[in-house]
Order: C-alpha cells, then sequence, then structure tokens
C-alpha cells in the first residue's frame, strides 16, 4: 500500500508480484491509514479530523480539537490510539474505540513565538507511551520526550539534542527508543535517561528509521544515502542499498522482516530483500553493500 502527499489517493498492490492494484478516494487529505483495522484518517482545513472505513471511504467519527489543519498523526499499533499535532503546541491523544478524546499534551511551557516545528509522533508497541520529537523555536533547541498515554504525564526526556529535527521509533519489544537526525542516530533505553549506546554516524540527514521485527537491527533512510541497516545493539553498520540519486524518505518492513518497501522522490516503489539486500522487483537485481 502507497499513499502520497501530492494526492488524496491510497494506491494498493494485492501482491507481491503486482498482479492488480485498486485506488481508494476521500474527499479530504488522508493522514494515515490502518488496512487492518479497516481506518483511514483524513483531515480538513479547520482542525477537523474524519475518521473513515478505509475500504468504504463511509464517516466513522469526527474529532472536533484542534483550531488549525492537522500536520502530523499517529496510529497506535494496537489501532486503539490516533495521535494529532496541528502546529498548535499541543499532541492530542484519541481513543478509536469510543472516539474520544483521552490527553491534551502541551508541548512547551511558556511559549514566547511560534509553536514547536518538526514535529514527529511514535506510539509504544504495547500502547504505554507516545514518544515526541520536535523543535522548540522559542529555546531554538531540539526535544525528544516521551510521555504517558494514560495519564499524560512526562515519563523521560531523552539527552539528544541534534542541529535539526528529529526521527524517532520504538523498538517492538518497547523498551528502546531510536533517534536519528542530521548525521547522527542514537537508541536509547527506556528505563534510563541516557543513551543505550554511543551515538552513530548516518553521513547525511536521517529521514526515516524503523526496527526490525525482532528488534535485532534498525534501518535508517537518508538523501544519497539509501537504507542503512545497523546491528541494533552495537551500531556497527552492517549493508547498504537502495542508493539512488533521489532521496528515500519512507519505507516499510514486513512482519516476517524479509522484505523492505522502499519509496523515493522519483514516485518508484521497490522492494528488497532485507537479508541480503536484493532487488524483489522486475528490474535488474541490486546487491547490497555489505560494510562488514
Amino acid at each position: 500500500m502507497v499513499a502520497t502527499e501530492e494526492s488524496k489517493k491510497v494506491q494498493l498492490w494485492k501482491s507481491i508480484s503486482v498482479l492488480g492494484h485498486g485506488y481508494v478516494s476521500f474527499p479530504e487529505d488522508c493522514l494515515d491509514v490502518d488496512v487492518g483495522a479497516d481506518v483511514a484518517i483524513t483531515r480538513q482545513s479547520d482542525g477537523t479530523i474524519i475518521v473513515r472505513s478505509f475500504s468504504q471511504g463511509s464517516i466513522r467519527a469526527r474529532l472536533v480539537g484542534h483550531n488549525k489543519q492537522v500536520i502530523r498523526s499517529a496510529i497506535s499499533k494496537s489501532s486503539r490510539w490516533l495521535a494529532t499535532y496541528a502546529n498548535d503546541n499541543e499532541v492530542l491523544v484519541w481513543d478509536l474505540q469510543s472516539y474520544s478524546l483521552q490527553q491534551r499534551i502541551t508541548l512547551v511551557d511558556n511559549l514566547d513565538s511560534n509553536p514547536p516545528t518538526n514535529v514527529q509522533l511514535a506510539f509504544s508497541s504495547d500502547d504505554r507511551f507516545i514518544g515526541v520529537a520536535g523543535l522548540s523555536t522559542a529555546s531554538n533547541q531540539n526535544f525528544v520526550r516521551i510521555w504517558n498515554v494514560m495519564d499524560g504525564t512526562v515519563f523521560r526526556e531523552l539527552s539528544f539534542n541534534p542541529t535539526s529535527g528529529s526521527r524517532i521509533a520504538f523498538s517492538p519489544d518497547s523498551r528502546r527508543l531510536a533517534v536519528g537526525s542530521e548525521g547522527i542516530g542514537a537508541i536509547f533505553s527506556i528505563d534510563s535517561e541516557g543513551p543505550s549506546n554511543e551515538q552513530f554516524q548516518s553521513g547525511g540527514q536521517i529521514w526515516h528509521l524503523q526496527f526490525t521485527p525482532d528488534g535485532k537491527q534498525l534501518v535508517t533512510s537518508g538523501y544519497s544515502q539509501g537504507a542503512n541497516v545497523w546491528d541494533a545493539v552495537s551500531l556497527r553498520k552492517l549493508s547498504q542499498f537502495a542508493r539512488s540519486r533521489s532521496i528515500l524518505k519512507r519505507f516499510s518492513i514486513s512482519p516476517d522482516g524479509q522484505t523492505l518497501a522502499t519509496a523515493v522522490s522519483d514516485n518508484t516503489v521497490r522492494l528488497w530483500h532485507l537479508p541480503t539486500g536484493r532487488s524483489s522487483s522486475m528490474e535488474k537485481n541490486e546487491e547490497a553493500q555489505s560494510v562488514a
């Protein structure tokens, strides 16, 4: 499944061999989809969030709480929670079972100027925490904080202050948080205030990062760096592939950890065998560059 920022359409491929595809179209901009729960999250310019059926397009609920258009959202792995941000200094956490507002989280106290920018949202796999990264325009400093979903209190503030916005991702066991920024990344233990190991040098801006399902590896992507695979314990780079002149902004790892789907800025999507780095597309196979 692929959704693009340039279009309101979501394109769905039914099989790895691309035997067919379908289109789903919504009247509003689509922010997020959860195919398993048959949920699509769309937005209106007045801040209203519309929860729709992904397959049918019918409206399930209208969520009202923001005064500006929502620019960022995240759905928890269990499909229960939805987090939204509208460039208004607040992250709202919604219960997708009752369609009610669960928490209203204020990101920066004593706001003197514009709200935080480059805000990123991520839920832990066990639904306990929501991680938020952003740039405070009041202090011109980045922040990475972890909040408790149930009571909205700050659980941990991490010591990671890069020169640009950060991307974040929880490990499958919810015990670690990976953070990536301009040229650097780190993996933090949720139960301690400092990083669990040394930072790693990514060689460029990290656009996206994700743990493999077994939690043993971390995959990152960036500008001309393609996809980098790191050992999640030693932070040693294991391989690099999917390099191109275009920006590899997003990717997704299959539940069995064998396939990586990459989407680059030239509007192409490719499938890769993650353990070997071989391309699974109909184009000429490309080998991963091992750095071991």
